[in-house]
Parts: structure tokens; C-alpha cells; sequence
């Protein structure tokens, strides 16, 4: 298994000329997002959930150009959209991730009772003002401490399941017709085991150009995005190989 850095460095290789044409992909799905966002939040907790399901099959797609990549395969659109089948999984992924957070938001919110964090955590507060808003809207320090506190535990806990699932589109884009969704995720989670802490430290190495992207007004992220998803896709791909008995043990079934 290459080191977080080889990985990097290899993602980076992958994407070299075809950069620019990802970043203008990846602009197109953000002001999708955002125009079907801003049409539609703040309706209702269904509304939000629809609009949370598009927006993950909109970003899967550069998932998929991502993937592409790491194999070596150019940016066309014939390779870059999803057969049938793909897309009945990638739904099923997309509900299964809505559901889960979903499922988290509501366990933090009866830990948190009355505190102000409930609101929080279920509101667009949580992306526009952050920890300011916890800050804010609390009546003291021992309330402060406490929101921070079931913040920190929120987070903990929502890495720990974007780590043990996100690798099961890459799953589905290899295309194992032997593999139905029930043994997909199955094979996810065996295939990430032991491997989680390599897989957040690889995504968290990104925050320094994250933080530089925000200076951009957003803009650098049409950079980063791309250079995060092929490198995620890569540390598939050599975690295929670190376990390829695993592979040949399900498929062969």
C-alpha cells in the first residue's frame, strides 16, 4: 500500500492535463447544486432530503470522472455516466448516506435535549456560521463547553461513517455484475477495515488548501474537488491490490 503521500502524488499524475476539464465540470455541478438549493431550502425536512439526494448523485458523478482517472481512462461523457444498473446502486448509496446522517442528526439531538445544539445541527447554521453559531445563541460558558463537546462528538462520529461507506461507489464503478448491492456494501466495509485512520488522514491532509480555497471565495474548490476525489480513487485502487484475496474470494462466489 503506497504511503498518503505517494497516493497524492499519483493523483495529481492522473489528473495533469485533464485538471482544467474537471474544474469546469466540477463548477457546473456546484452552480447546479446551488440553483437547486436556493430554489428549494428551507421548505421541509422532505425537501431538504430530496434535494440532499441529487446533490450526492451530482457529486458521484465527478466521483466517477475521479475514478476514470485513477485507472487511466480519459474524461468522455460515454464513460463518465452511469449504466442502469450503476445508477440503481449509486440511489441506494445516496438514500443509505441520507438515512444515516439523518439517524445521527436526530441521536445528537436527544443528547443535546433543550440545548440550542439541536437547532443547530438540523439547520443551514450548521454550513453558513459554524461554531459561531453555537457561540452566539448559548447562555454561558458551561453551555458553550457542552455544544462544542456533542459538536465534536457529531463530527467524530459522521467521519467514521463517511470513512467506512464512501469507497462503495468506487465499488459500484468497477463494475462487479457478480456483486449485488447487500454484498457491495458488505465488501465496502471488509475492504476499508484497518484502513479508516489511513483514509481520514489522507482526506484531512487537504484542509490546509481547503482553508486557502475558502481566501478564493469558494473558487479554488473547483481545483481541490478534483484533486480529493482521484486521490480517494486511487487509495481505492491500491487498496484493491492490499486485498485482492477478499476480492477474488466474493466475486468467485
Amino acid at each position: 500500500m503506497l504511503s498518503n503521500r505517494k497516493i497524492k502524488l499519483q493523483a495529481r499524475s492522473r489528473l495533469s492535463s485533464h485538471w482544467p476539464l474537471f474544474a469546469i465540470i466540477t463548477l457546473i455541478v456546484f452552480v447546479l447544486t446551488f440553483i437547486i438549493n436556493y430554489i428549494f431550502a428551507r421548505k421541509n425536512i422532505i425537501i431538504t432530503n430530496i434535494i440532499a439526494f441529487f446533490a450526492i448523485i451530482l457529486m458521484n458523478f465527478l466521483s466517477k470522472i475521479a475514478f476514470n482517472l485513477s485507472i487511466e481512462e480519459e474524461i468522455t461523457l460515454e464513460n463518465s455516466i452511469f449504466d442502469l444498473r450503476s445508477f440503481v446502486k449509486m440511489c441506494n448509496y445516496s438514500i443509505m448516506i441520507i438515512l444515516l446522517y439523518n439517524i445521527l442528526n436526530f441521536m445528537v439531538g436527544i443528547a443535546a435535549k433543550g440545548s440550542d445544539f439541536a437547532g443547530f445541527i438540523s439547520s443551514n447554521h450548521f454550513v453558513h456560521e459554524g461554531i459561531l453559531y453555537i457561540i452566539a445563541k448559548t447562555g454561558g460558558i458551561p453551555d458553550i463547553l457542552f455544544n462544542i463537546f456533542l459538536l465534536i462528538i457529531y463530527f467524530i462520529m459522521a467521519s467514521y461513517i463517511f470513512c467506512s461507506i464512501v469507497l462503495y461507489k468506487y465499488v459500484v464503478f468497477s463494475q462487479y455484475d457478480q456483486i449485488g448491492p447487500t454484498n457491495t456494501i458488505r465488501f465496502t466495509l471488509k475492504l476499508v477495515k484497518d484502513y479508516k485512520w489511513r483514509l481520514f488522514s489522507l482526506i484531512i491532509s487537504f484542509t490546509g488548501w481547503f482553508i486557502l480555497s475558502i481566501f478564493t471565495f469558494g473558487i479554488g474548490l473547483v481545483l481541490l474537488v478534483p484533486y480529493i476525489k482521484v486521490s480517494i480513487a486511487v487509495f481505492y485502487s491500491q487498496l484493491l491490490k492490499e486485498k485482492k484475496d477478499l476480492l477474488a474470494k466474493l466475486v468467485h462466489k
